[in-house]
C-alpha cells in the first residue's frame, strides 16, 4: 500500500483548524496508479501565523481587502476590519445625499430599495474567535439601527435582522472560507426581500410571470479567505462544496401571448444592481430565487468585482436606464459598505438626468489637449456670470471614448478650489463622458463658479474636450440670486 504524509490536522483542542500543507498545491494529491490506494498520515501541524495578525503583511492589491484574517470556531475564518464591524452605514451628511439620490430617482419613477444584507460575523456570531472580543450585542442593535435610519429616508429597506445569529440550520448562510453567501443563504435572504417588496404598494402594477429554482449540481469553493490566508501562512484549507441552483422561467404559452402583446419587448420592471453575491455569472442564484418568490422577472445588472458603487455608475450610464427606467431599483450591498462615498452621490446626481442633455448650457467649450494645466471653461471674458455651485454640474466629454480617468480642478471666484478626480473601472462603458454635479455642502453651494481645468500628466487621454455647465434642475438647492 502506498503512504503518503501530504496534509495534518491541528486538535480540536486547539483551534479547530484543518489545512492542507502546500504539497497538495503543489500537484502531490493525485489520481493514484491503477492497482494502488492511497492512504493519508494525519498529524498534528499548523502552529499559529503571526504572518497573519501583522497588518504590514496586507500588501498587495488582493491582500489589502482582509486585514485581519482570524481563525474562528470549525475551520471558519473570518475578516476583522470587514465582518466583524460593530457599526454601520453613513453619518448624517451622507444618509441626506443618498436621501436626495432616492428623491431623484422617484422623480423619474423609480422606486430604490437597498438590500443592506448582513455581514458574516452578525450571522454567524459562534464561529467568531472569543480572541476576537467581537461585540454582538452592540453590533446587531447598531445594524437594526441603520435599517431604520435608512427607511426612514423614503426608502425601501427589507428587515434582514430574522437572519441574525443563525444556528441549528442544516445548510449555512455563508461560506465558511469565503466572504459571500451561499445558495442557500441567497435563498433565505431572497424570501425576506421578495416579502418586504410584496408589501409595497408598486407590487400590484409590475408584470407577474412564474419561475422556479432547482438543484443542478454542485460547486466547489475555494474561499477567498483560505486563499488569502495560504498567501500569508502557507497553509492551504480544504475547498468547500455546496449545492447549486438555477432558476427557470415556468413557461405558459397562453400567458406568453399576453406578456407579448402587452409588453412587447420591454425590459423587466425591476432592475437589480449590486456585487458578486448578486451576479448572474456566479451561482448564488440570489435573482433567481427573487424571480420565484416575487412571481415578476428581474434585469440583473450586478458585477462581479464591480463593488456596491460603480456597477451603479455603469447602470445609470447605460441605455437601458436612460430609454426604459426601472419601476423598482434594487441595490444590493453587504451592510460592511459604508455609503458615504460623496463623489459617488455628485456623479450620480448629475447621470440620472443625463448631465446637460436637453439644458441650455451656461457655459460651454471645446478644447485641445496639452500635457500640463488646461483651462476648458471660464466664467468671464467681460461678463461674470451668478453661477452658484449648489445648483449646478459639470458635463465632461473626451473626444476618445476610451478615456476612463479625469483630473480637473474647480475653481471659484472667492479663490476656493477643489480637486474632482474620477476613475472609471474599464467595463464601464462611459464613452469619454464624465458627469458630475458641483460640491453642495455647508457653504460651498453658494460659492461662485469661475473656471474649471484639466490636469494632464504624460500623454494627453484624448486630442480635445468638450465641457458643459449647466443648471441642475433635480437638486433641490439655494436657488440662484
Amino acid at each position: 500500500m502506498m503512504r503518503r504524509r501530504i496534509f495534518s490536522v491541528l486538535p480540536r483542542a486547539r483551534s479547530g483548524l484543518r489545512c492542507l500543507l502546500p504539497l497538495v498545491a503543489a500537484g502531490w494529491l493525485s489520481q493514484p496508479a491503477s492497482g494502488f490506494a492511497l492512504d493519508y498520515e494525519i498529524v498534528p501541524c499548523c502552529s499559529p501565523c503571526p504572518a497573519a495578525d501583522n497588518r504590514a503583511n496586507y500588501n498587495t492589491g488582493f491582500l489589502s481587502i482582509f486585514p485581519i484574517l482570524m481563525r474562528g470556531e470549525e475551520d471558519w475564518l473570518f475578516r476583522s476590519d470587514v465582518e466583524l464591524i460593530t457599526d454601520f452605514g453613513p453619518d448624517e451628511y451622507h444618509l441626506q445625499e443618498l436621501k436626495q439620490f432616492a428623491d431623484i430617482l422617484r422623480s423619474r419613477g423609480t422606486q430604490l430599495a437597498i438590500v443592506y444584507h448582513p455581514t458574516r460575523g452578525l450571522v454567524h456570531p459562534t464561529k467568531v474567535p472569543k480572541s476576537a472580543k467581537y461585540d454582538f450585542v452592540a453590533a446587531s442593535a447598531n445594524y437594526r439601527r441603520i435599517l431604520e435610519r435608512l427607511r426612514a429616508l423614503g426608502i425601501i429597506v427589507p428587515d434582514l435582522t430574522p437572519l441574525l445569529n443563525e444556528t441549528g440550520k442544516e445548510h449555512e448562510y455563508f461560506f465558511r472560507r469565503d466572504h459571500h453567501w451561499t445558495a442557500y443563504g441567497a435563498e433565505r435572504a431572497a424570501r425576506v426581500v421578495a416579502a418586504e417588496l410584496r408589501r409595497q404598494p408598486l407590487y400590484a402594477s409590475l408584470e407577474k410571470q412564474a419561475f422556479t429554482n432547482r438543484r443542478v449540481g454542485i460547486m466547489r469553493k475555494t474561499g477567498t479567505l483560505q486563499m488569502a490566508w495560504q498567501r500569508l501562512c502557507g497553509e492551504m484549507y480544504a475547498d468547500q462544496y455546496v449545492d447549486e441552483f438555477v432558476s427557470e422561467r415556468v413557461e405558459d404559452p397562453a400567458a406568453a401571448d399576453r406578456q407579448e402583446q402587452l409588453f412587447g419587448d420591454a425590459l423587466p420592471p425591476i432592475a437589480l444592481v449590486g456585487t458578486s453575491f448578486s451576479a448572474p455569472d456566479v451561482s448564488y442564484n440570489f435573482d433567481g430565487y427573487l424571480k420565484e418568490y416575487l412571481g415578476v422577472d428581474i434585469l440583473n445588472e450586478a458585477l462581479a468585482g464591480g463593488g456596491g458603487y460603480d456597477t451603479m455608475i455603469r447602470y445609470l450610464m447605460s441605455d437601458e436606464f436612460k430609454d426604459h427606467p426601472p419601476k423598482l431599483l434594487l441595490w444590493e450591498l453587504p451592510s460592511y459598505h459604508d455609503l458615504r462615498k460623496e463623489m459617488f452621490y455628485r456623479e450620480v446626481h448629475a447621470l440620472i438626468d443625463s448631465g446637460c442633455d436637453g439644458k441650455p448650457p451656461e457655459l460651454a467649450r471645446t478644447t485641445r489637449l496639452h500635457t500640463g494645466r488646461n483651462e476648458i471653461l471660464f466664467n468671464g471674458g467681460g461678463e461674470l456670470k451668478t453661477l452658484r455651485g449648489g445648483n449646478y454640474l459639470l458635463d465632461v466629454q473626451f473626444d476618445n471614448p476610451a478615456t476612463h480617468y479625469m483630473n480637473a480642478t474647480v475653481w471659484y471666484v472667492n479663490g476656493r478650489n477643489e480637486r474632482v478626480k474620477i476613475e472609471h473601472a474599464s467595463w464601464i462603458e462611459n464613452k469619454g463622458r464624465f458627469m458630475v454635479a458641483l460640491r453642495d455642502d455647508g457653504e460651498w453651494k453658494g460659492f461662485n463658479f469661475l473656471s474649471m481645468d484639466l490636469n494632464v500628466e504624460g500623454a494627453p487621454p484624448a486630442a480635445s474636450v468638450t465641457a458643459r455647465l449647466c443648471k441642475d434642475g433635480r437638486r433641490s438647492q439655494v436657488a440662484d440670486r
